[in-house]
């Protein structure tokens, strides 16, 4: 799966550490809007 940095760096947070990616990609999949912001990220 692709991510950008930002998305690495706040996946090394300890409150964020068990989340699989799996979970990303199934949200990715199932997701019933996007939109991306001003700096560019994507808000699922």
């Amino acid at each position: 799966m692709k991510t950008t940095k930002y998305c690495d760096f706040r996946r090394q947070k300890t409150y964020r550490k068990n989340i699989k990616d799996e979970w990303i990609q199934r949200v990715i999949d199932y997701s019933i809007g996007k939109e991306v912001q001003s700096d560019g990220r994507i808000k699922i």
